[in-house]
């Protein structure tokens, strides 16, 4: 029995720069029924060196933002915003007891916080629309989330990767592990 090569894929690549500065990489591939979509942050472990922020922003982003995974983002906003001041004021502190008592203070507020978290909205989200393979990595110089997705949920599918990485929903690390570059890139293969 005689075997035939499967079709080749295309390797043409098409770029596009939207209005926001956001650089869209476009290549179709109809041999498969899905399509695989990415968003590349170009910031890595490189651009915070031993402190495993880029590791941490990776996970921070299946979260959620200001309406993804939350039942109140105003009243979590509050909470947020204190968890972050107490953070500060731990930075500042030297006392060892002061130190502790703060600690307590940020763990109180962070279940408090906790109160208004949907958990894994996100991945709930993708899975509506045909998504599937969700997952992250950092790298050296970069941060990569991706999954599988149904051609139809495109446009579904880039409104949820635009909210999640532009509004972030950040723990009570927030300004430790802010967005730490703002370029991003997004592959999507159809």
């Amino acid at each position: 029995m005689k075997q035939t090569a499967p079709a080749l894929v295309s390797t043409e690549i098409n770029e596009y720069i939207l209005d926001n500065g956001l650089t869209v990489w476009l290549n179709e591939d109809h041999s498969q029924p899905k399509v695989f979509g990415a968003v590349v942050v170009m910031a890595g472990s490189k651009d915070s060196p031993n402190t495993g922020i880029a590791h941490y922003f990776e996970h921070m982003m299946f979260k959620g933002t200001e309406q993804i995974g939350t039942t109140d983002y105003a009243a979590e906003k509050v909470l947020l915003d204190a968890i972050e001041d107490k953070y500060e004021e731990l930075a500042a502190t030297k006392n060892s007891k002061r130190r502790e008592a703060i600690q307590m203070e940020i763990n109180e507020l962070s279940i408090r916080a906790a109160d208004f978290v949907i958990p894994n909205e996100f991945d709930r989200l993708i899975t509506k629309y045909g998504g599937s393979k969700l997952n992250a990595g950092t790298s050296y110089d970069y941060t990569v989330y991706h999954n599988l997705f149904s051609p139809q949920y495109l446009e579904q599918w880039a409104e949820a990767q635009q909210r999640a990485t532009h509004t972030a929903r950040l723990s009570h690390c927030s300004k430790a592990s802010s967005r730490p570059c703002t370029r991003r890139k997004t592959d999507v293969t159809t």
